[in-house]
């Protein structure tokens, strides 16, 4: 399997039956833009695939919530002692 890092979404088009999405990395200047591969996903299956992935950002987003929270926490009763 191949790995890509990404830090952008350069376009999004539909063409027979699939959204593709030109991903990018940002480059030495600030406006350069890479392209380092596509992701090509069945129109079709597209809106459970973005779903899937926004519910596990969510689910990461909640898991650090909670992590800075009992870190906060743990500061609080080190101070009070």
């Amino acid at each position: 399997m191949d790995h890509l890092f990404a830090d952008g979404v350069k376009d999004m088009q539909v063409a027979n039956g699939t959204v593709r999405f030109t991903l990018v990395q940002r480059g030495a200047g600030e406006r350069e833009l890479i392209d380092v591969g596509r992701i090509i996903i069945p129109v079709n299956r597209a809106r459970d695939i973005i779903t899937a992935l926004q519910r596990g950002l969510d689910d990461v987003a909640d898991q650090i919530r909670k992590s800075r929270q009992e870190g906060k926490a743990d500061d609080s009763a080190v101070a009070s002692h």
